[in-house]
């Protein structure tokens, strides 16, 4: 059932819209996901649903498509909300044969989103989000303000598929990022259960000084569902950039499968910031991922040209406990940046001494960087040996 509004719905007060309990919802998808059954086409209005004002409301079980800002805006006066287990930028039909998707004829919509947010507490949960710019966006436009404060906090991502088809094992795309964290997002949890896979530019960017204690952890970023098969996105899987510091990848709580990635796995900083960026990253965290091979880390996949690089003047950034093998060139790559650790990896190899060769560079790869921490790393096989310094 398509349903066509000829105006967005406001909400401005707690309200509940669930389709998940409408006839036709189905719940065949992995991880007891469904296909929605009612289909809202905002017929090229800016939003489908703007959250206004009012907490803890619940947008549940839809197909949105045919907006031309967001599918589900919200604003600052609302927060505490549940997105969970909707259709983003696509629409289906016949379960899963045959993809609508927002950027794509007939609706073209450039520069959209699936859901923006400018407010703190909200969950995003089970959602497919493909077929717009950038799928997710948190806080405000990152050249509008120089404010470091943290504005927007605890928003929650959990098993959501970003990129990707309803099965998380074919990539649809978003033309930018999975997800975009603009100025004043902050404290946000990404994980578990998330793929961000398939998009043209980013998994995840964080491009703020106001980007601050982030938690990034047990998700799949170039990589399909199952974490076996590339599933590409275009540039990096995550950048974190601008300022942003103190921001963890991974951790005790559990590490991402960031591999297939064209340009790189992980981007701390910018080498060539553009005019008025800061380009550094300080005090950020890289922990106990597997970078460069498949789930199990006993399968090198190639495509992503180096694991992880700290670039542009980024300090006390520490690397330890990762899986770093089968990357094209360096497993790790430091480029004018100072006091970081990079200690007690798998760079080559994983945990067990499997070969997994980085096949064209280093291990780890120094050009201009000072007082680097390089201790207790297990070297497996690198194409241009261990440690190389220009």
């Amino acid at each position: 059932m398509t349903l066509y509004l000829d105006s967005t719905l406001y909400i401005n007060e707690q309200v509940i819209i669930d389709a998940t309990t409408q006839p036709g919802f189905v719940t065949d998808l992995p991880d007891g996901r469904g296909f929605p059954a009612i289909i809202l086409d905002a017929q090229g209005l800016a939003s489908a649903i703007h959250l206004q004002s009012g907490d803890s409301s619940t947008v549940a079980g839809l197909s949105i498509i045919n907006y031309s800002s967001n599918a589900v805006t919200i604003g600052a006066g609302s927060a505490a909300n549940w997105v969970r287990d909707n259709f983003l930028g696509l629409a289906t039909y016949n379960q899963g044969g045959y993809y609508e998707l927002n950027y794509a004829p007939p609706y073209q919509r450039a520069g959209t989103r699936g859901i923006g947010i400018a407010s703190s507490r909200n969950v995003l949960l089970r959602n497919v989000i493909s077929g717009n710019d950038n799928a997710i966006t948190i806080g405000d436009d990152i050249s509008t303000t120089d404010s470091t404060d943290v504005r927007y906090q605890t928003n929650s991502l959990q098993f959501n598929y970003v990129g990707t088809d309803a099965t998380g094992t074919k990539a649809l795309g978003n033309t930018s990022d999975g997800l975009f964290l603009g100025a004043g997002a902050g404290e946000t949890w990404i994980g578990p259960g998330n793929v961000f896979s398939g998009n043209n530019s980013a998994g995840i960017e964080l491009l703020h000084p106001s980007n601050i204690g982030n938690v990034i952890f047990d998700n799949h970023i170039g990589v399909d569902r199952d974490g076996t098969a590339v599933l590409a996105n275009g540039e990096i899987g995550i950048l974190i950039s601008n300022g942003a510091y103190y921001n963890a990848i991974g951790g005790s709580w559990g590490g991402n499968v960031i591999s297939g990635n064209s340009l790189g796995g992980v981007v701390i900083g910018l080498y060539a910031p553009s005019p008025g960026d800061s380009g550094h990253a300080d005090l950020n965290y890289i922990q106990n991922n597997i970078i460069g091979a498949d789930k199990t880390a006993t399968v090198p996949l190639g495509m992503q040209d180096v694991g992880l690089s700290i670039e542009g003047g980024s300090t006390n950034v520490v690397v330890e406990g990762n899986v770093l093998g089968g990357n094209i060139t360096h497993g790790v790559q430091c480029y004018d940046s100072q006091n970081n650790s990079i200690s007690y990896n798998s760079i080559g190899q994983n945990e067990s001494g499997l070969a997994l060769p980085n096949q064209n560079g280093f291990g780890i790869f120094l050009s201009n960087c000072s007082n680097v921490w390089t201790i207790d790393n297990r070297f497996g096989s690198n194409g241009l040996g261990t440690i190389g310094q220009q």
